[in-house]
C-alpha cells in the first residue's frame, strides 16, 4: 500500500473532502429513507466545513496518498451537563474513505491521529450510530 499521511486539513483540502462527503450522505440515503439531501445542500457543507476548520473546538484531518484525498474525520468537542463526568468529551461526527482505499486502514489510522492529536485533552471514542434495520 501507498503510504498514508495524515495531517490536519486545510481550507484548500475543501474540494477535495465534499466528494467523500456527498458519497457517505448518499450511502446513508440509501440506507435510511428519512435521509435526504436539501437542494444546496453542498454549499451549506462546504461553508459549515470552513466554518469547522477555523473553530478551536473542531478537528478536521484528512488521510492523503501523494496529494490525494482519500479520507476525512471530523472530530468536535462537546461537553455534558454539569452533571456527568466527564464533562468534556471527543465526537465523530464524520469518517469517510474513498471506497478504493477502504479494508487497507485508512480509517483506522485517521481515527487512531484524532485520538493522539492531544485535541483538547478529549477522550474519542468508537461508537457506531447506525439506523434500525427495518
Amino acid at each position: 500500500m501507498s503510504q498514508v499521511v495524515v495531517r490536519r486539513a486545510t481550507l484548500g483540502d475543501v474540494e477535495g473532502i465534499l466528494p467523500l462527503w456527498k458519497e457517505m450522505m448518499d450511502y446513508h440515503a440509501r440506507l435510511d429513507a428519512r435521509i435526504r439531501l436539501a437542494p444546496g445542500c453542498d454549499e451549506h457543507w462546504v461553508s459549515f466545513l470552513m466554518d469547522l476548520l477555523n473553530d478551536e473546538k473542531a478537528c478536521v484531518l484528512v488521510a492523503c496518498i501523494t496529494e490525494r484525498i482519500v479520507g476525512y474525520i471530523i472530530g468536535m468537542i462537546r461537553e455534558k451537563p454539569p452533571v456527568l463526568l466527564p464533562a468534556i468529551y471527543g465526537f465523530v461526527s464524520d469518517i469517510c474513505v474513498d471506497p478504493g482505499w477502504r479494508r487497507q486502514g485508512v480509517g483506522r489510522k485517521l481515527f487512531e491521529a484524532l485520538k493522539v492529536s492531544g485535541y483538547h485533552d478529549a477522550t474519542f471514542k468508537s461508537k457506531a450510530m447506525l439506523p434500525r434495520a427495518r
